[in-house]
């Protein structure tokens, strides 16, 4: 019985022991915008979006949404996502108020869904849309 919880407890030990050598093989530390804060990434982003120094070339991707009478909030939005503008799909589950007119207006791509059909839904419609450059790995 000994031998039995002692060989669990060692293969425990060994697993959270290589857990932890991956966890910090696999990240990065990057400095936050104040400098004294260090943030853990698993991706330098700002290296790839630069084409700097030990940039790397990235697969098109897209960074897709679901919004719903999302107006009120709408200008912060746009303002954190408009770095990433180019990769943006956005659909509308079913909004009732101007988020979609204000979006196309502001020149963001967004797909228009009378019906709300949730967000899995939803989500699963935009990605019948998706360019085909844009790898689908569902």
């Amino acid at each position: 019985m000994y031998a039995l919880a002692s060989l669990i407890v060692f293969t425990d030990t060994l697993d959270f022991g290589l857990r932890l050598y991956v966890h910090r093989r696999h990240t990065a530390a990057a400095a936050d915008l104040g400098g004294s804060e260090v943030s853990r990434l698993s991706i330098d982003l700002t290296g790839v979006r630069s084409g700097g120094p030990g940039a790397v070339s990235v697969r098109p991707y897209a960074i897709i949404a679901s919004i719903h009478n999302l107006e009120d909030q709408l200008d912060e939005f746009m303002e954190r996502l408009h770095p990433y503008r180019d990769h943006v799909w956005l659909v509308s589950d079913g909004s009732t108020d101007n988020t979609v007119q204000r979006l196309r207006q502001a020149g963001w791509r967004c797909l228009e869904e009378e019906v709300n059909r949730h967000k899995p839904g939803a989500l699963r419609r935009l990605l019948t849309v998706l360019p085909e450059r844009i790898g689908r790995s569902w």
